[in-house]
């Protein structure tokens, strides 16, 4: 999800109040010191030679008046922008549209990837209950953890003095019996036994290791415990027996219990469509996120925009009142440095406002809009 910086919400609503009395003290100073200036020099300089004259148009006498004001008008939304730091924000309305519209696309094709999964994972069958597989699996591997005990007792008993190296024999001999007993039992179930010689070799060095491990058993044993020679113990026909019992029992659990390797490659295939799907059902979300965000931020800028176009009417407002000020002072110095004491009939009329259809003056060219 890609951030969008907002220049235009680092303002609070008081401290864009702020700034817009700093707009209006600034116009305020340039038209005090026109007014006393400019406009009293553009009256006077006319009333000295009498104008206007009594059936003269007043349009041409505050042409000069005008033009200030209107130029006055045509910066405000340059002086707002200035302000608020609206000339690197407000390019953002269009950097937004553009995020929410390759979010919307992005989200179109996960929606697609998505239906396919789904129908995909519909149509797909488990050939072994999951969670019978589950318990199923957690059984074989406790069963081969008490032969791999068992192993290690039998190397303990040897090797009572260095109990590290029995436990590290141990578990090497009894892992290595389980895979070895996995890849009999398994490939005769399954029907995938591609060597006869390869299959009767590992049967023969499982046999050979449960001869060894038991006559290993029996000494350790009669070193041990000498008061075994009295027992059924005295026999290492009975630890062969015995690890031949172990033996078998764990082939036979693996024999019905281990699913075999289609079903554990159909298991996985049908796990990673389900996590396939749960992260694709993500990304929708995470991307819907990101469209909400954007969307959020467009809204924001819209109301910032309001506020602009609102600020900017008052200040046209002001300026205007401005102007007619000007033109009003314009009348009363011009009839008051007058010579031949005549009143113009246009100091009767309307002053002419001030242009109001200027695009330049438009804020919106400032908002990208």
């Amino acid at each position: 999800m890609s951030e969008i910086k907002n220049n235009m919400e680092i303002f609070t609503s008081a401290e864009i109040e702020g700034k817009i009395q700093l707009i209006k003290q600034e116009l305020n100073t340039l038209h005090n010191e026109f007014l006393h200036t400019e406009v009293k020099n553009i009256a006077v300089g006319f009333a000295q030679n009498n104008y206007p004259k009594i059936d003269d148009g007043i349009a041409a006498y505050i042409g000069k008046i005008k033009a200030y004001y209107q130029k006055l008008r045509s910066e405000v939304p340059l002086r707002i922008a200035g302000q608020l730091q609206l000339l690197t924000g407000a390019m953002e309305i269009q950097t937004v549209d553009e995020h929410i519209k390759k979010a919307e696309e992005e989200k179109r094709a996960l929606e697609k990837e998505k239906w396919y999964l789904e129908n995909t994972f519909k149509k797909a069958s488990i050939p072994i209950n999951l969670e019978s597989y589950k318990w199923k699996k957690y059984s074989l591997w406790l069963i081969g953890f008490v032969e791999v005990m068992g192993y290690i007792a039998c190397f303990v008993s040897v090797l009572s003095d260095s109990i590290f190296s029995a436990i590290i024999l141990g578990t090497t001999i009894g892992v290595c019996v389980l895979f070895l007993l996995k890849s009999v039992v398994i490939d005769y179930r399954d029907n995938e036994v591609k060597s006869k010689k390869r299959f009767y070799a590992i049967g023969a060095l499982l046999l050979v290791l449960a001869v060894s491990l038991g006559g290993l058993r029996y000494a350790g044993v009669l070193t041990n415990d000498p008061s075994t020679q009295a027992s059924i113990f005295n026999n290492p026909i009975v630890f062969i027996a015995i690890n031949l019992l172990i033996m078998c029992a764990t082939g036979y659990f693996m024999y019905i219990f281990h699913p075999s390797q289609a079903e554990l490659k159909y298991v996985d295939d049908y796990k990673k469509m389900k996590d396939d799907l749960d992260k694709k059902i993500a990304e929708i979300k995470a991307t819907d996120a990101e469209i909400e965000h954007h969307k959020e931020s467009k809204n924001s800028i819209m109301r910032y925009r309001i506020q602009m176009r609102h600020y900017q009417a008052v200040l046209f407002e002001r300026i205007e009142a401005m102007y007619m000020e000007s033109a009003s002072y314009f009348i009363e110095t011009n009839l008051k440095a007058r010579r031949d004491g005549i009143f113009p009939n246009c100091f009767n009329e309307p002053i002419p406002p001030l242009d109001t259809n200027n695009a330049d003056e438009n804020i919106s060219n400032f908002l990208n809009q």
